[in-house]
């Protein structure tokens, strides 16, 4: 069936910078303005809406401190922009360097919709901290790298959801030659508080390969992975285990 495209007509002005402070504070920022009739065939209406982007780093010694920020309001539309209209997000990076071989990194993201609260549904909100130490150049482990750390993802939306994940993970790469040798392990906890049958628990290990070797004039870098994932469920005695190998050059 042939349908008769819709004629879309927008107009969008935008205005950004990028400044340097004292060497130590990067910004970086991004305000956008659109006006969209989203079809012109039926109505002369226009939709008036603005986007907001603004990114801040800071570093100063062993201290860095990054805060990421997106506004994209609901009747915001730009054709080539890669947006999801409705959205707030913002993340929240700090790190420390205690030695140069102990790094602490913490990390809070919080996302949500319903910038105008005209939804019919609640408004759904995502939190996701986490937090690692790394430890570098193990004794005895050559270049090595140890992380350690605790994640954690939240979904918030009143009468509707209300899950949690928790996920302690380790992993430790061993530098062999040219290739590193990755081995990792993850605990998932989901909790969901609205409906507990639901529940579940996952186990979830690996093992990669990874190589850089010169060949001349070409370049091969070889992958192998296998992961293997347990999970558990609380309304019933079985569990799912599901294998992936991946190969790849």
């Amino acid at each position: 069936i042939l349908t008769e495209p819709v004629t879309l007509d927008t107009d969008v002005a935008s205005v950004d910078t990028r400044m340097t402070f004292a060497r130590i504070w990067n910004l970086d920022g991004e305000f956008a303005y659109s006006i969209t009739n989203p079809d012109t065939r039926f109505s002369a209406d226009n939709r008036k809406d603005y986007a907001l982007r603004v990114d801040n780093s800071l570093r100063q010694g062993p201290f860095t401190v990054s805060v990421f920020y997106t506004r994209i309001m609901p009747s915001f539309f730009a054709v080539n922009a890669r947006q999801v209209a409705d959205l707030q997000d913002v993340l929240f990076r700090t790190g420390v360097s205690f030695s140069p071989t102990v790094t602490a990194q913490f990390s809070y993201r919080r996302t949500n919709d319903d910038l105008r609260e005209r939804n019919l549904n609640p408004a759904t909100v995502f939190q996701a901290p986490e937090f690692r130490m790394s430890f570098r150049d193990l004794p005895g482990w050559g270049n090595s790298l140890l992380d350690v750390g605790y994640r954690e993802r939240r979904q918030e939306q009143p009468g509707i959801a209300d899950r949690v994940t928790r996920a302690p993970f380790v992993e430790l790469g061993i530098p062999i030659g040219s290739t590193v040798l990755t081995l990792g392990y993850e605990h998932r906890a989901n909790e969901d508080r609205l409906n507990p049958e639901n529940q579940t628990s996952a186990n979830n290990g690996s093992v990669s390969f990874r190589g850089i070797f010169n060949l001349g004039d070409w370049q091969v870098n070889p992958l192998l992975r296998y992961e293997h994932n347990r999970e558990l469920f609380d309304r019933v005695l079985t569990g799912n285990n599901t294998r992936t190998m991946q190969a790849a050059r």
